[in-house]
């Protein structure tokens, strides 16, 4: 199947897959992206920008035990909003988790060589990394200390995990 992707855009969040906005077509939907506008009233809203292609609830069916998959991939690519209020991609995971690595390796080799973490580092818990949000915009970056990047990728990951169960339970139902 050759799909054929269109820049779309839309102040609602879009759905991955969308089989209910016409009995002809099946909206497929990735990169979706989020941009802060502001209106003519001066409200700041999102504006949701991605890549749209359709196929046929034939070709929808086609995909047979595909779906759930295609679903599950194109979820891990759809924003999600953290407690913090910006809103970030289950995709991101990796990312942060490469981040906590390159904070943890030095950590661990002072740890093993013997030497006191909290005397060569007393601050390290208070440190922040800049963490920027799915519009990737400089202004919705946040500033997240050790513990504060935790939870975003706990969030992440369970959020993640989530969507895999659901791949994995739409497997047992084809």
């Amino acid at each position: 199947m050759n799909l054929t992707w269109q820049k779309s855009e839309s102040l609602v969040a879009p759905l991955a897959l969308d089989s209910t906005l016409s009995e002809k077509a099946v909206y497929i939907r990735k990169n979706i992206e989020v941009i802060p506008v502001e209106t003519q009233g001066g409200e700041t809203v999102n504006k949701y920008v991605y890549d749209e292609t359709t196929i046929t609830p034939e070709e929808f069916k086609e995909l047979g035990d595909n779906t759930a998959k295609v679903l599950y991939e194109l979820a891990l690519d759809t924003p999600v909003e953290f407690v913090n209020g910006h809103i970030y991609k289950p995709s991101y995971i990796y990312d942060y988790k490469g981040q906590i690595d390159d904070i943890k390796a030095p950590l661990e080799l002072i740890s093993v060589a013997g030497g006191d973490i909290s005397a060569i580092m007393p601050d390290i818990l208070t440190k922040t990394v800049y963490i920027y949000d799915a519009t990737r915009l400089y202004e919705n970056r946040e500033a997240m200390n050790i513990v504060e990047l935790a939870h975003l990728y706990y969030f992440l990951f369970f959020k993640k995990e989530e969507l895999y169960n659901e791949y994995r339970r739409a497997l047992g139902a084809v």
